[in-house]
C-alpha cells in the first residue's frame, strides 16, 4: 500500500501569500504531482493547516483546489484551522465524525492498512493537546483490531523536535507521554505520521517509526538549541510517500518540482543487460561495467 501525506498547505485568500508563498500554486503543484505518479497512491493524508487563518472564503479556494485530486483523501485539522467550518466544508465526507467535545476522529478501515485520525486541536489554542477522552478513545479504537497494520495520523507531533519554538506550540509533555503510553500498549501501530513543523523530521518508539511531513508551501529553518533564531525559509514544497510491505514502512520525502533529472537507461550502452544484471543481485564486483 503507497500512502502519500501532504500538510499545512496554508491557503490563503487571492490578495495573500504565506511567507512569501502563493500556497494555493504549490497545492496546485502537489495535486497534479499526485495525480501523475506512477504507481499511483491508495491515497492521500492531508495533516492539518490545510488553511493560514480560518476564514470561510480560504475553504472555498481549498476545495476548488482539491476537487481535481483523483485520489482518496482524507483531511484532518490543524491548529489554523477552524474545526466548525472545516466540518461545514466536509458534510459529504462520512468518515469524519466529531464527538461530543468536537474531537474530529476517524477510522478507515478501507484499506490494506487500517487508518486512524486522531485531532490534537483545541479551538482555543495554538499548542496541540491530547486529553483523556482522546487517548481512551484511540485505545478503544486499537484494542478492536489488535492484529491489524495501523497508521495513526495526527497534525502536532507527539515528541519534541528540538525546533525549540515550534515545539513551545506542539503537544505539551504529559499529553505526550499519555500518546505515546497508548502506542506502546498496541504494536500493530507500525507508524505515526504527523505535520506542523514544516520540515522532515523521523524517530522511533520501539518498532514504531514517527515521522513529520515538509509543508507544501514554506519550511520551518532547521535551528536547534535554545538559543537559535526562529525562522521560516523556502526550502522546496514537499510532500511524503509511505509505503507499507510486509517489512513495514518505508518513508520518502519527494519535493513538489526537482531540478534535474537524469535518465540512466539512456546513458548506458545495453541497459537491459545492466538492468537483468541487477535483478539477478550481488555481489558486484568493481570490475563490472555498471554505468
Amino acid at each position: 500500500m503507497l500512502i502519500a501525506q501532504i500538510s499545512d498547505l496554508h491557503i490563503t485568500t487571492e490578495d495573500a501569500s504565506a511567507w512569501s508563498v502563493d500556497t494555493s500554486a504549490t497545492l496546485r503543484r502537489a495535486v497534479e504531482v499526485l495525480n501523475s505518479m506512477e504507481p499511483r497512491p491508495d491515497c492521500v493524508l492531508a495533516t492539518g493547516d490545510l488553511v493560514d487563518n480560518g476564514t470561510d472564503a480560504e475553504y472555498k479556494i481549498l476545495f476548488t483546489i482539491l476537487e481535481a485530486l483523483e485520489l482518496p483523501l482524507y483531511i484532518l485539522p490543524g491548529n489554523h484551522d477552524d474545526a466548525a467550518l472545516l466540518r461545514m466544508h466536509l458534510h459529504l465526507h462520512g468518515y469524519l465524525r466529531a464527538d461530543e467535545a468536537g474531537h474530529l476522529g476517524a477510522v478507515i478501515d478501507s484499506h490494506r492498512v487500517r487508518l486512524v485520525l486522531v485531532d490534537t486541536t483545541d479551538a482555543s489554542r495554538h499548542d496541540g493537546v491530547f486529553p483523556l477522552a482522546r487517548a481512551e478513545w484511540l485505545d478503544r479504537v486499537l484494542r478492536s483490531q489488535p492484529d491489524r497494520p495501523t497508521l495513526v495520523a495526527m497534525h502536532h507531533p507527539p515528541f519534541a523536535t528540538g525546533i525549540w519554538w515550534m515545539d513551545a506550540i506542539g503537544i505539551e509533555a504529559t499529553d505526550r507521554a499519555r500518546f505515546e503510553a497508548v502506542v506502546r500498549a498496541h504494536p500493530q501501530v507500525v507508524q505515526v505520521v504527523a505535520g506542523h513543523i514544516h520540515r522532515s523530521i523521523s524517530r522511533s518508539w520501539g518498532s514504531t517509526m514517527l515521522t513529520v511531513c515538509p509543508s507544501t508551501a514554506h519550511q520551518v529553518g532547521l535551528s536547534l538549541g535554545r538559543d537559535a533564531p526562529a525562522l521560516m525559509t523556502l526550502e522546496p514544497p514537499s510532500l511524503q510517500l509511505h509505503l507499507f510491505t510486509a517489512d513495514g514502512f518505508v518513508t520518502n520525502t519527494r519535493p513538489l518540482d526537482i531540478p534535474g533529472v537524469f535518465d540512466i537507461s539512456s546513458r548506458v550502452g545495453d541497459w537491459e543487460a545492466v538492468k537483468r544484471r541487477f535483478e539477478r543481485g550481488g555481489p558486484f564486483k568493481k570490475n563490472e561495467s555498471m554505468f
